[in-house]
């Protein structure tokens, strides 16, 4: 690359977003191959001022004389700047699936139906913020920190016990960083110890790249849809319920014996049915009536319970009945 030729490199952005948090993995790359050479960083938006345009110049002329005159200039030594993933999965190893969402768990039923074998994360907490943020500028946007915390958490508390194991993680074309999560987690997690491969897919292949059969598509489809549905039937009768609780652990009762149905292929329409009938079983008739809110924005902000400090419950607290765009959604728009 010609970037290697350089004895220094000033490099720009235009701070704007999505963009801006996909140039931040460019940055990590020149950082790389410029290794210990003089790398200067410029954002700019139509905020910035030109005094502290020209002080920051100033700083890196500085910093670049300081370079030539230092005698370890000659000791400089480049990181390995390869990037790159696979979307084949490989059905003799464990596939590691961040948990967004509940909806992970019919996701990773469907890939067991196919014949591969697959591991949810435990769900988002502040630990994985805690490990990211050592190996991250912080200016990536929070779904690429909470997933990479997943792994780095796994590999921290429990990697004595991994084996055989390879990440998940979905991908997408365009200028959002989530083209981008795959091969810089496997850089990062490698550069901590953690060798671990991650497939990656995007909608444009309808995931066939997967390698899962077309068996795979309807029934995580199935799944999402279903999980869904329980979603909307929770935020609709939890404000109400007799008991407190009650609505929490039928919905995550009825999400097992779903990803269970999906896993053997089988049809569960008569528990659709069932569910809905015991969720309406919950709810105390004298109750008054709530204001109705609705929650949208990024897909993995709204569907993470951590990301979003658990918005919909606090909403509920304060007197609201809540409902959220459905994953179903950002799949059929993908």
């Amino acid at each position: 690359m010609l970037i290697m030729l350089l004895d220094e490199l000033l490099y720009v952005a235009l701070h704007h977003f999505p963009q801006f948090s996909a140039l931040d993995s460019i940055l990590k790359i020149l950082e790389d191959i410029m290794g210990g050479k003089p790398l200067g960083q410029l954002e700019i938006d139509e905020h910035a001022a030109e005094a502290g345009i020209v002080t920051r110049l100033e700083a890196f002329v500085d910093t670049i004389k300081g370079y030539a005159r230092s005698a370890k200039q000659q000791e400089t030594e480049r990181k390995d700047v390869y990037r790159g993933t696979t979307a084949h999965i490989n059905s003799k190893k464990t596939l590691l699936i961040p948990r967004m969402s509940p909806h992970a768990e019919v996701v990773a039923a469907a890939m067991e139906a196919c014949g591969a074998k697959a591991m949810v994360l435990p769900e988002s907490d502040e630990r994985d913020l805690l490990y990211s943020n050592q190996v991250t500028l912080g200016t990536e946007c929070l779904p690429y920190r909470v997933t990479l915390g997943s792994f780095m958490r796994l590999y921290y508390e429990d990697g004595a016990n991994l084996k055989d194991v390879e990440g998940f993680m979905t991908g997408s074309y365009g200028p959002c960083r989530l083209g981008k999560y795959a091969i810089e987690q496997i850089k990062i997690l490698k550069e901590i110890g953690f060798d671990l491969p991650i497939q990656t897919t995007v909608s444009n292949s309808a995931y066939r790249d997967l390698n899962l059969g077309s068996d795979f598509e309807r029934l995580a489809w199935k799944g999402i849809t279903a999980i869904d549905y329980l979603q909307k039937l929770l935020w609709r009768i939890r404000p109400y319920e007799k008991q407190k609780g009650l609505a929490d652990r039928l919905f995550d009762e009825y999400t097992n014996k779903i990803a269970n149905r999906i896993r053997k292929k089988e049809e569960f329409g008569d528990i659709m049915r069932q569910v809905t009938s015991e969720f309406k079983s919950l709810i105390d008739p004298d109750l008054p009536k709530r204001p109705l809110v609705g929650i949208n924005g990024e897909i993995f902000l709204r569907s993470n319970r951590f990301s979003n400090s658990d918005l919909v419950k606090v909403c509920e607290d304060a007197g609201l009945e809540v409902v959220v765009s459905p994953v179903g959604e950002w799949i059929k728009y993908t």
